[in-house]
């Protein structure tokens, strides 16, 4: 599958952190969506839940958390990639991200950790 045909859904809620994140998935060649809430995720993923081939999640986006709507994805569509895309992971968090089947990829001034997984993700 070429790049240009891969969907990436973004729920991210800070507007200058999206608008790089953007930004750069967009240079990769892949069509993004981005979503400010989890209500306008909900409709996104309820309305057609096999549009998206990844979907990446702020841990800080508002009810429900980060970590609820990377357990939906996972339960909605087994089979697509989520990235849950944190600050900071604990144990907890780390365990419950092997248990459940979502990705945790750590924020940092580079976001290069995060566009190495999604090209990992996205290769068919």
């Amino acid at each position: 599958m070429e790049a240009d045909q891969l969907r990436i859904l973004l729920v991210e809620d800070d507007e200058d952190l999206a608008e790089v994140l953007v930004s750069l998935v967009k240079d990769m060649g892949y069509e993004i969506m981005r979503t400010t809430s989890s209500l306008a995720f909900r409709q996104f993923v309820d309305s057609s839940p096999s549009y998206f081939d990844l979907v990446i999640v702020d841990q800080k986006t508002p009810i429900p958390s980060g970590v609820d709507i990377a357990e939906d994805m996972v339960r909605i569509g087994p089979s697509m990639p989520v990235i849950l895309y944190v600050d900071h992971a604990d144990r907890a968090l780390i365990e419950r991200a092997r248990i459940i089947g979502f990705c945790l990829v750590k924020k940092s001034t580079d976001p290069s950790n995060l566009l190495t997984c999604i090209r990992h993700y996205l290769q068919f």
